[in-house]
């Protein structure tokens, strides 16, 4: 027997991102969040049109949206593509190709609640493409993923079917001159900090780009106990294998070995320091097999 909790979950394979309250102040009633960015590659495509088999899909009477199959999204692709780096190289005379390590397709994940419109979530599109200067070449909205937490122990006597509202924006990683928007996603917050006398030209590596990273795992205190922080772990575990990733990543405070002792029964092992915001931390990784 599984009794249904809705939960917003935020999962997090960030490369760099900004946060959106300036959009979601604007009327669009979403759930108030980040928007997520990573490297994005075709396999995307198919798993957010559903043309991919995905595991976490257990709410079979949720109706999903997605703008375009993986057919027309690979073809919008790679004509905005040509474009830009065409524009590119007219501007970089002494330039015969890209660099081999421009990021030319930007992947997005975004939460969202129960009442969210394609609409609103067009309007989150629209905001991207006028404010970094990119070609949105895919949206999708899923509301069929979740995971189920299994009853183990006393105080739970029933599964709980948890619902993980979530959209997925595919988009060019270069402006229409071929430049790299990276730098733009990094601006927002690079300005914020400025204001309060803090002067970074560039946010400090967290995580590497054959990962995916774990940025934040919280459980309210009124459900902890419950096991609930090892469904997520295992539910990121599904979606980084989902999305062909062979890594797992995450950051724990040097002054936390409670929370590390957490992570290495779950799998996860050293691999090195990282200085963040001038605190040490352990970078842990766990290999996944896919």
């Amino acid at each position: 027997m599984c009794s249904e909790y809705s939960l917003h979950i935020t999962k997090v394979i960030c490369v760099s991102f900004f946060r959106t309250t300036r959009v979601l102040k604007k009327g669009i009633q979403m759930a108030i969040s980040s928007i997520h960015f990573a490297p994005g590659h075709s396999g995307y495509f198919d798993h957010n049109s559903r043309e991919a088999h995905t595991n976490n899909a257990i709410f079979k009477d949720e109706k999903n949206y997605c703008s375009a199959n993986k057919k027309e999204a690979f073809e919008i692709f790679n004509k905005e593509l040509k474009l830009r780096t065409e524009a590119y190289l007219e501007n970089h005379q002494n330039r015969k190709k890209l660099h081999s390590k421009t990021i030319t397709h930007l992947s997005a994940i975004f939460n969202f609640n129960k009442d969210t419109t394609v609409e609103q979530a067009q309007a989150v599109c629209d905001y991207l493409e006028n404010k970094l200067d990119t070609k949105v070449v895919q949206l999708a909205m899923h509301r069929d993923e979740g995971h189920i937490i299994e009853a183990d122990n006393e105080d739970m006597h029933d599964s709980i079917k948890v619902k993980n509202y979530h959209g997925h924006i595919e988009m060019l990683g270069l402006d229409s001159k071929g430049n790299s928007i990276r730098r733009k996603l990094d601006k927002p917050m690079l300005e914020h900090l400025r204001r309060k006398n803090i002067f970074l030209d560039s946010f400090e590596k967290e995580c590497f780009k054959d990962e995916f990273y774990i940025d934040t795992v919280s459980v309210s205190p009124s459900f902890q106990g419950r096991g609930i922080a090892k469904e997520l772990f295992s539910f990121a575990e599904q979606k980084a294998k989902e999305l062909d990733f062979k890594k797992l990543s995450l950051l724990v405070d040097f002054e936390n070995p409670k929370a590390k002792a957490l992570y290495e029964r779950l799998g996860f092992k050293d691999n090195e320091i990282l200085k963040v915001s001038g605190s040490n931390f352990y970078h842990m990784i766990k290999q996944l097999d896919l």
